[in-house]
């Protein structure tokens, strides 16, 4: 190009008037960076650090976002010894000063935000004047993640030194919690000034973002040698990383000594909890025995179980201490488990979907003769096969909400007199029949669920844990035939099977050289129900959307308006508990389409004065006994669909004629309040315990 050579010309003459003139005349950005770059080249060439044509293009660069190539040249600026005052008042006047009150909102929005969560940790703080006047891009903006290090950091926490790119972050925050420590506290307040957080708010409200600022190691003490902190796992960042990790490794110490020393009490506390010692205790009354329940306060319905049957045994004269995780669902804080069990020194511990295994690890006295109680909500926890030799816990029973997972349980050598299957109990207190309709809930039909709307999320859930592509792919597959396959609406009435869709899954993945071991395919049978539960339920109302029976439709959940046929009837989260009671009273009919046949939900709504249209879903002969016509008379207490006509029938046929919708509500409420409250569904389980130690 002419203006290069002419450019090139000019510095080789040393005129340098004529180049800043040529600079200033040439538009395109193109050319005028390659021009640039030219003549800092010509003087490196010579040696020479052309300082004031290189600030120049660091300004120019600033002013055209391209910040990347901006940043080379600071370093390079850096490393030839120009003052950072200069270079900060250069980055200042053409990036922030035209537009500084932007800058400053922005600054100021994301330091509310994070001080409303209390996720700083330090003494040091500074404002955007303050800020600004020190100014100065960091070069470590990365803006993507190495696969190796997103694999590295899958199911293990990381501490990150230094790190100020938010999409860095986010591609962490998209595969765990992540902390971030601060050496120099400027940098993290730069990332305040240049990024923005509304991206990742929502991990910093859910706690899953932590900062730490400054050098404080007090203040990583505090926050790591807590119980309820899991520490991380390793720690990414090249300046101070040996000294942080060694704070880090020290404290692991001392956090391991305590939780060995916790542990050693536990095994001395329950060494004679044998079969004699609990026989001699259930033959006491509830004052006497000790029960500890755990949940985690990010599963917002298991919390709300763990707390009704909290509430039923607490007011049947037990002995209760509740124990809520701040850590993620799928994670198990053992360090904080067994200090709560080490102060309370419960007789029986209540746990949903884990059992003694995943906290005691196999070891000890603790382990082997605590009575546990695990609830099973979703399919049998794959911990338990790996509960080699043989089912080794003493006084472990499993409660699982389906009867066919008993067969399960018994394959693997769990006694059949300490399992029971059973439903989890409502507490009428919260979901109560009120007189008083609520209109802004009133509708002809409603339907509360999250499954439907959660599909892609339920997908994309299960295949973050996939690393394998191949496999991945022929997963998808598999999921567009089960949409196909659930257009049959025969499929919608049974009970779904994993095993033809792992088989064949597994002999796809057999093409490429691959096998599913047995925890692979456990965890491929939690996806193929999930995902098969999802398809099923969005059919149902599709089924009623399409009929044109009505259109005063309302439905509540997660994720609805993901699918356009829903989302001019999607209402929005509704709050677990008074709300959603509000909810099933003021509708005239509620779509219960679960595929557990004693699902809460029904019961939930049946307390709440409403009137639950039940998918009937046809079971293996071991789950005959589980039929809820078993409890409830059809037609008189509860009414059931049994295919797609049928179904838009009763809907039609129940909003012709509310004194029989009525009727048969109230007579469905009336055997919940005598079979279904926490407290019977509660005082049911003891006494199955309380028979196995008078055996």
């Amino acid at each position: 190009m002419q203006e290069i050579i002419e450019i090139e010309e000019a510095c080789a003459s040393g005129n340098h008037e004529t180049v800043v003139s040529m600079l200033e005349s040439i538009d395109s950005f193109d050319i005028k960076k390659e021009a640039f770059l030219k003549i800092i080249g010509y003087y490196e060439n010579k040696s020479l650090f052309a300082t004031g044509y290189v600030l120049s293009f660091v300004k120019w660069l600033i002013f055209n976002r391209d910040y990347k190539t901006a940043m080379e040249y600071i370093n390079k600026c850096r490393k030839k010894s120009v003052a950072e005052e200069r270079l900060s008042q250069l980055i200042f006047e053409s990036l922030i000063k035209p537009d500084e009150t932007f800058y400053k909102e922005k600054f100021n929005k994301n330091l509310r935000l994070l001080r409303e969560n209390n996720i700083l940790f330090s003494e040091q703080e500074f404002d955007f004047d303050q800020i600004k006047k020190q100014l100065l891009i960091i070069a470590d903006y990365q803006p993507a993640i190495p696969e190796s290090l997103l694999e590295k950091v899958n199911g293990k926490r990381p501490l990150l030194i230094d790190i100020i790119n938010v999409e860095f972050i986010n591609n962490l925050l998209n595969v765990n919690y992540v902390y971030l420590v601060y050496n120099d506290v400027k940098l993290f307040y730069y990332m305040l000034l240049f990024e923005d957080f509304s991206g990742i708010d929502q991990y910093i409200k859910q706690k899953r973002l932590i900062f730490f600022l400054g050098k404080e190691k007090k203040i990583l003490e505090d926050f790591f040698l807590n119980s309820s902190t899991i520490t991380p796992a390793f720690c990414l960042g090249e300046s101070i990383n040996e000294k942080y990790t060694e704070i880090i490794n020290e404290i692991v110490n001392v956090r391991e000594e305590k939780h060995q020393s916790t542990l050693r009490a536990l095994n001395d506390i329950y060494k004679d909890h044998d079969y004699r010692y609990y026989r001699d205790l259930f033959a006491k009354g509830p004052s006497d025995i000790k029960i500890m329940l755990i949940t985690s306060d990010k599963t917002e319905i298991n919390q709300f179980i763990v707390r009704n049957w909290y509430e039923a045994f607490l007011q049947m004269g037990y002995q209760v201490k509740l124990v809520i995780e701040s850590e993620p669902y799928e994670y198990v804080c053992n360090h904080l488990i067994c200090d709560s069990m080490n102060e309370f020194k419960p007789d029986i511990v209540f746990y949903i979907n884990f059992t003694v295994n995943d906290i005691f690890h196999d070891e000890g006295e603790a382990g082997r003769n605590i009575l546990w109680i695990s609830r099973y909500r979703d399919s049998v926890g794959s911990e338990l096969y790996h509960a080699e030799p043989g089912y080794k816990y003493n006084n472990m029973f499993i409660l699982p909400v389906a009867l066919e997972w008993e067969e399960e349980l018994k394959k693997i050598g769990v006694p059949e007199n300490r399992i029971l299957s059973t439903s989890d109990g409502i507490n009428i207190n919260i979901f109560t029949k009120k007189e008083k309709i609520n209109k802004q809930h009133a509708c002809d039909i409603v339907n509360v669920n999250n499954a439907v709307g959660s599909l892609n999320f339920r997908l994309n859930y299960y295949l973050e844990n996939i690393t394998n592509e191949n496999v991945k792919k022929v997963i998808l597959e598999l999921v567009d035939e089960l949409k196909e396959i659930v257009s049959d609406e025969t499929v919608i009435f049974y009970l779904p099977n994993s095993d033809n869709f792992i088989d064949r899954l597994n002999k796809r993945i057999a093409h490429y050289g691959g096998d599913l071991t047995k925890s692979g395919k456990i965890y491929m049978d939690n996806f193929f129900l999930h995902i098969m539960d999802s398809l099923c339920r969005a059919t149902v109302m599709e089924w009623i959307i399409d009929s044109g029976i009505t259109k005063n439709i309302r439905l509540w959940g997660k994720g609805w308006s993901n699918c356009e046929k829903f989302k001019k009837y999607h209402m929005g989260v509704a709050q677990h508990g008074e709300e959603l009671s509000a909810i099933y009273r003021s509708s005239k009919i509620s779509i219960s389409d679960s595929s557990w046949a004693l699902h809460e939900r029904n019961f939930e709504i049946m307390a709440s004065g409403g009137f639950p249209l039940i998918r009937y879903v046809q079971t293996p002969e071991v789950e005959e006994m589980n039929k809820i016509t078993n409890h409830f008379k059809e037609n008189e207490e509860v009414v059931l669909f049994y295919s797609k006509d049928d179904l838009l029938n009763k809907i039609q046929y129940y909003l012709d004629n509310p004194e029989e919708r009525e009727r048969i509500a109230e007579n469905g409420r009336n055997v919940v309040m005598h079979d279904f409250t926490n407290i019977a569904i509660a005082r049911k389980t003891m006494e199955f315990i309380g028979s196995y130690y008078r055996e």
